[in-house]
């Protein structure tokens, strides 16, 4: 009988293990906001959110120093582990930051793939929050806003001002 009930539960535990989701998303997964919110909607409820915290607390260190890199470094590695719409926001914002204190200016085609990929992050991030309904209204607008305004500078569209991303980005 205990061979029956060994066998039993390390065939379940294969079973899970077999159906179990990625635990972290990947930096690529978090410019794609149907990766992100599919992701959510499998593990909002299981996701390492005591990494995605300390990660978090790295991240206001490294801008306590100035260090734009360190802070996306660590915003992103917050957002694998739960991509949190607050969070793909602050690593949207320390990307342009670090975008735009770069000593070499990316050409135009760089500056617009770079762009493109921090557009997406604001894209995910309003994904996420249509999956977790964390954002008051008036943050949501806000993010909209971004999200629209940013699209509008790549698309070369008029851009309604203040525009938070270009302000960051230093062209407004």
């Amino acid at each position: 009988m205990k061979a029956w009930m060994l066998i039993f539960c390390c065939l379940s535990q294969v079973a899970m293990a077999a159906t179990r989701v990625e635990l972290s998303l990947s930096t690529e997964a978090l410019a794609q906001p149907e990766v992100v919110a599919n992701w959510l909607q499998l593990n909002a409820n299981t996701a390492d959110r005591a990494a995605a915290q300390y990660q978090l607390q790295q991240a206001q260190l490294a801008e306590q120093a100035g260090d734009w890199s360190a802070v996306a470094q660590a915003l992103s590695e917050s957002a694998r582990h739960f991509p949190a719409p607050a969070t793909l926001v602050a690593y949207a914002e320390a990307r342009l930051h670090e975008l735009a204190n770069r000593s070499a200016k990316p050409d135009a085609t760089m500056e617009q793939d770079a762009l493109s990929r921090i557009g997406n992050l604001y894209q995910s991030a309003l994904a996420a929050n249509r999956v977790l309904s964390v954002l008051s209204d008036q943050a949501l607008q806000t993010l909209t806003s971004q999200a629209n305004c940013l699209d509008a500078y790549l698309a070369k569209r008029p851009v309604q001002t203040p525009c938070r991303p270009l302000q960051i980005y230093q062209k407004q």
